[in-house]
């Protein structure tokens, strides 16, 4: 948990200015926590309090949840989460967001197996965050949490994480040319999907290799068009997220939940 809360501090101040090198301050007067240390903790408060079904645990969740926002409301939340908090009878809201596994951490760390660890995870990311997506990023930062816990090496929990939920095929070094923050838990936000498929369109239009770039859904294939054009509402977008199977109205959001 305090690797999960140093983390936010230090990266508070880069999240929506981001930098692509290692060399830079780990902390400065800027820093701040955000709301995900807030729910991280809200997390551990509601594992600590629970014993029981995983009914008795998702609601201690959304009490420590709704308590801890409340008391702390401008720590930085989506506009969605916010309605949730304000809201006296609040319910799951479909979000594929990263913050189910931003907030997740204790339950890897508290969980006796790695199928406790899962489901504990699941369960957190339940109360706001029920997209199957949502659920697989709270499950996939969990069980790398248990997995280093219980003295699994980087490289086994890699071959964990991309067995079971993303495919890790890339360096840092490799992904940092066209990278784009991305703030959903979609599979593997800048790896490479459906790639027969999709690299047709991308060829025809002349786009390198290296920057054939989509996320598919496991629940529906949409393209996030992380392309070279790195432009809402282009052509070149439009098409390449309707040949990845979605209809694209205006403003470039594919009817899938992408945007291009």
């Amino acid at each position: 948990m305090f690797g999960a809360m140093t983390g936010d501090i230090v990266g508070s101040i880069y999240e929506f200015n981001t930098i692509k090198t290692k060399e830079f301050p780990l902390f400065s007067g800027d820093c701040s926590f955000t709301d995900d240390t807030v729910m991280t903790v809200a997390i551990a408060r509601a594992l600590l309090r629970c014993c029981g079904t995983q009914e008795t645990f998702i609601r201690a969740a959304e009490e420590e949840m709704h308590s801890l926002g409340r008391k702390y409301p401008y720590a930085g939340y989506g506009s969605r989460f916010f309605a949730w908090l304000l809201d006296d009878c609040p319910h799951p809201y479909n979000s594929y967001g990263n913050g189910s596994a931003m907030r997740v951490s204790p339950c890897g760390l508290i969980a006796v197996t790695l199928d406790e660890a899962l489901s504990l995870s699941a369960a957190s990311a339940e109360v706001t965050h029920n997209h199957p997506e949502g659920i697989k990023g709270a499950r996939a930062a969990a069980a790398a949490v248990f997995l280093a816990k219980t003295g699994s090496r980087k490289e086994q929990i890699a071959e964990y994480i991309r067995q079971n939920f993303y495919p890790l095929e890339e360096t840092l070094d490799e992904i940092r040319e066209y990278y784009l923050f991305n703030e959903t838990c979609t599979s593997g936000d800048n790896r490479l999907f459906g790639v027969g498929e999709l690299r047709g369109c991308c060829q025809k239009r002349g786009i390198p290799r290296g920057r054939q770039r989509h996320t598919c859904g496991d629940h529906g294939r949409y393209c996030l068009g992380l392309l070279s054009l790195r432009q809402k509402g282009t052509a070149a977008g439009y098409e390449s997220c309707q040949n990845a199977g979605g209809a694209v109205p205006s403003g470039g959001i594919c009817k899938h939940g992408g945007t291009v």
